[in-house]
């Protein structure tokens, strides 16, 4: 779940529609030297279903301790390593094998910053956080393994398994994911993206969240001149509840409502 501020009142997202919101930017990816990796497809379902693990605790929301509605980050995290095993699972048993690589590489390096303090203030890093950190990590890289033996011999596939393609292709995942977070969740203080893939290579994109609703990017990485997306949610004033069982009731009264995004050429 991902609770936006939206004028005053909080904008409840759930992951699936960011994550679609994700798949929508990599379907529209593509102009100059801003190039289409092998095999696109793939990569495109990767960054769509990257989050469908989150559905089933996504229809039960929880809680932070202040009484708002939690986001993704403010879960136990071995509750967040069980949703994203979900996920995982439910692409590998769906036959989608590289996608489910790409968002394993996706999740191990989100673990990661975790650990380095990329993502610092989620999750204090204790010895016992640690361990669970590299056990999580352990198991994804043992899986993607296996993946990579089994498609090897696929002629698609073979440069997309090396690490430097599977390394590539893991970035457009994440560059998606962040260009769609960044929207989601109102993040004003994220400035440029890094190590965004180009057709030879890596560049940074700029980006600058204007008019709240607008995200202005440059160099200009999509096909169409400007692109628009809407995103549902629920609309709820900002006001705590006292229990999740409060919350889950009036989470189920309420009607989706849509915003609309915009992304323009900076």
């Amino acid at each position: 779940m991902i609770r936006r501020d939206l004028q005053g009142d909080w904008f409840l997202i759930t992951q699936p529609e960011h994550a679609r919101f994700s798949g929508f930017l990599a379907h529209h990816w593509g102009r100059g030297d801003f190039v289409r990796s092998s095999p696109w497809d793939e990569i495109c379902l990767a960054a769509a279903e990257h989050d469908n693990g989150w559905r089933e605790w996504d229809d039960q929301p929880s809680l932070n301790p202040t009484g708002e509605p939690a986001f993704m980050y403010e879960n136990e995290i071995a509750d967040v390593f069980g949703i994203l095993e979900r996920g995982l699972n439910r692409l590998m048993d769906g036959g989608h094998l590289y996608p489910a690589a790409l968002v394993s590489l996706h999740y191990a390096n989100w673990a990661t910053d975790v650990l380095t303090g990329v993502r610092s203030g989620q999750w204090p890093v204790t010895l016992k956080l640690r361990a669970k950190i590299e056990a999580f990590k352990a198991n994804e890289e043992e899986r993607r393994a296996d993946i990579c033996r089994k498609l090897r011999e696929r002629k698609r596939f073979q440069e997309a398994v090396t690490p430097d393609g599977s390394h590539k292709n893991g970035r457009f995942v994440w560059t998606f994911d962040m260009l769609s977070l960044i929207l989601c969740c109102r993040w004003t203080n994220v400035t440029s993206l890094k190590e965004v893939p180009l057709g030879e290579g890596f560049c940074e994109l700029r980006v600058e969240l204007i008019e709240d609703l607008c995200l202005r990017v440059d160099p200009w990485p999509f096909e169409a001149d400007s692109l628009e997306f809407v995103v549902r949610g629920r609309r709820f004033p900002a006001k705590p509840f006292r229990n999740a069982s409060e919350f889950r009731d009036a989470y189920g009264r309420v009607d989706d409502s849509e915003i609309l995004f915009r992304i323009v050429s900076g």
